[in-house]
């Protein structure tokens, strides 16, 4: 990862035994379909106006802005409202709005073996601008006060460098392959090299595929035919959360620049303690309201 006063830049190498894709454009299908790679950013670390990224081996791209984690049960208005933020906005079809880091936002994926069996894999670049334009969005967008979160802006507080919060994650499905004797053998977790002579089956796995890999492999996620089931690999484990909407959960990220002092070594959080207690009293509330449907004990 890069940063300037404009851009924030990631780069990744995704290891994949058969790298295959369908889809390509932006906004368009959710690159989850196929394999992909995905950005989740909280800039304010506030669990609000968070973005999240995906893109797959054909540079299918696909970008939302959370006004609050989604399916947290969080209120949030449809439209922009002055006492809550929006539930969400992106051009993608499905959702309401027209939010897009798009055209500024830049994107390339490189493919050294597309569809042939081995140890391969595929690699990304992306360019992000951190502030919107005219006709774009960017990392900053939603929140009120952005020179505290900006880095180019100088430290948070002074001796206290700038954080985001940031996940990454990767979502891979399974893939069939019609082997030796018409046996079907299912990867990525138990291929072998053998599977370089089998045919593979380029479409995800059905929902009855799914539901047997999934007996097998119970961190699979999903069995759908829409969404198909697929391995969340993420950099930040979230625990026994299986969703990546979860912000508070997620890894720190901090802007270093050699130029500054107090930005030159490593720094952990000061807030981290004050966000923990107070994400485990939210927990608390959120469970007892569960319980009883109300947070008021009578």
């Amino acid at each position: 990862m890069r940063w300037d006063s404009s851009w924030l830049y990631v780069g990744a190498e995704l290891r994949d035994r058969f790298v295959w894709a369908n889809l390509t454009g932006h906004n368009l299908v959710a690159p989850y379909h196929d394999n992909d790679f995905e950005v989740f950013i909280d800039p304010s670390g506030s669990s609000h106006w968070y973005k999240e990224f995906e893109m797959s081996a054909r540079n299918a791209t696909y970008d939302v802005l959370w006004g609050v984690p989604d399916q947290w049960g969080l209120l949030c208005s449809p439209n922009a409202s002055e006492l809550l933020p929006v539930c969400v906005n992106t051009s993608f079809p499905g959702y309401p709005g027209s939010w897009s880091m798009a055209p500024a936002m830049q994107t390339a994926t490189y493919t050294p073996s597309w569809k042939e069996y081995g140890n391969h894999g595929w690699s990304l670049e992306v360019r992000f601008p951190m502030h919107p334009g005219d006709k774009h969005g960017g990392l900053l967008d939603g929140l009120t006060n952005t020179h505290r979160f900006d880095p180019a802006q100088g430290d948070r507080l002074p001796g206290l460098p700038q954080y985001w919060w940031i996940d990454f994650a990767r979502a891979e499905h399974p893939r069939a392959y019609i082997a030796e004797g018409g046996r079907e053998v299912l990867c990525p977790l138990n291929c072998s090299d053998g599977l370089e002579r089998a045919t593979p089956v380029l479409s995800n796995p059905s929902t009855l595929q799914c539901a047997a890999a999934a007996a097998g492999w119970p961190t699979l996620l999903g069995s759908d035919t829409f969404y198909g089931c697929y391995w969340e690999w993420v950099w930040q484990s979230l625990g026994s959360e299986a969703y990546m909407h979860r912000p508070q959960l997620w890894g720190m990220l901090q802007f270093v620049d050699p130029t500054t002092s107090s930005r030159g070594a490593l720094c952990r959080n000061i807030e981290f303690p004050g966000r923990h207690v107070a994400e485990s009293l939210f927990l608390a509330e959120r469970s007892y309201a569960a319980e009883h449907l109300s947070l008021i004990h009578i």
